[in-house]
């Protein structure tokens, strides 16, 4: 979110109700806030566009060893 002309974290933090800004940050996200969300979605879900493409990586894994050093195993929920 570095440099994006619209969004900062502040403002991310505000929209999903992370405590932190102050005061004077919100007051200028309320006044903000129809321009941020115009042609995109929010509710549950804000969509955030960004101007660069960034890569995104997901791992995913059905097994791991917790703090206690057992192995732990769960179903695959995609079923691969």
């Amino acid at each position: 979110m570095k440099g994006h002309s619209k969004w900062n974290i502040d403002y991310i933090k505000i929209e999903t109700g992370f405590a932190g800004p102050d005061n004077t940050k919100v007051a200028e996200f309320k006044l903000k806030r129809n321009e941020l969300r115009q042609g995109s979605s929010y509710g549950k879900t804000t969509e955030v566009k960004l101007e660069q493409n960034i890569p995104v990586f997901v791992d995913y894994y059905t097994a791991w060893v917790d703090d206690n050093g057992v192995v732990n195993f769960r179903p695959d929920v995609t079923e691969r």
